[in-house]
């Protein structure tokens, strides 16, 4: 799926998406938390992002995710290149919408191949919950799997 990202023409317009789905990889959060966090929200010295408003709000805590090294590394490369207080901007340096990811998703969705399953919200088909859900199913999933839950 990454390769679908990476055209191989002079603008490289697909690095900023590519960068959207490794922290969609490394950090589980949603789609819409990646394009919605800021640096405010990022905690070095603990190694965390934590964000106040998220999808689960009603348990009236805020989310904490911990960030692995290679997503400190891309965030701290991010910092350094970037002057918004969003951490994760399209190509035209502007904050991504879900809008946007969920065209890009089709996208790379129709460059790499069908997937096994698709998902419906009411009539209407969400690729990027197809993608964007699909690592963190995996990976929640997956012990229990693993241990035979």
């Amino acid at each position: 799926m990454l390769g679908a990202t990476n055209p191989r023409d002079s603008q490289r317009t697909g690095a900023p998406f590519r960068r959207l789905l490794l922290a969609m990889d490394w950090t589980l959060y949603r789609p819409g938390e990646l394009a919605r966090l800021k640096w405010e929200q990022i905690h070095w010295e603990q190694d965390v992002a934590i964000l106040p408003d998220h999808k689960t709000k009603r348990t009236g805590k805020p989310k904490v995710i911990p960030l692995i090294p290679k997503m400190q590394r891309l965030l701290r490369w991010l910092q350094q290149n970037s002057t918004s207080e969003f951490c994760f901007l399209n190509s035209k340096g502007v904050p991504w919408t879900i809008n946007a990811i969920d065209h890009r998703m089709n996208h790379v969705k129709d460059r790499s191949g069908p997937l096994p399953a698709t998902k419906f919200v009411g009539s209407c088909r969400c690729s990027w919950l197809v993608l964007g859900y699909r690592s963190r199913s995996y990976y929640v999933t997956r012990p229990a799997i693993v241990r035979g839950i």
